[in-house]
């Protein structure tokens, strides 16, 4: 049975922050492949960049947070013999401020 981790596995973040999370595959035979569940959040949709990924790790960085992002995104370790999950919560507080391209 595949195990997984977050780290951090929260974070606290002022409005227009850069906030990360690894996400990797600790246990697990054959080797799990590991994804990120990102739910609808405002944010999450327009500035979330992976980098970093391989099969059992992947990085999920969020730019720009705001008060919307706030929330919980779930990491998931798959492969033949199952599936495991681990959370990352995400708490943003300052001002909402729209993002604008410049």
């Amino acid at each position: 049975m595949p195990r997984v981790e977050v780290k951090p596995d929260v974070s606290n973040a002022n409005a227009h922050s850069v906030i990360r999370a690894v996400c990797r595959a600790t246990r697990g035979w054959p080797l799990p492949t590991v994804h990120w569940d990102i739910p609808d959040l405002p944010g999450a949709t327009r500035f979330h960049v992976y980098a970093g990924s391989t099969k059992s790790e992947s990085t999920l960085i969020l730019n720009n947070v705001n008060i919307e992002d706030t929330g919980i995104i779930t990491c998931y370790a798959d492969n033949a013999v199952g599936r495991a999950n681990s959370s990352w919560s995400i708490f943003v507080f300052g001002k909402h401020a729209p993002y604008a391209c410049k």
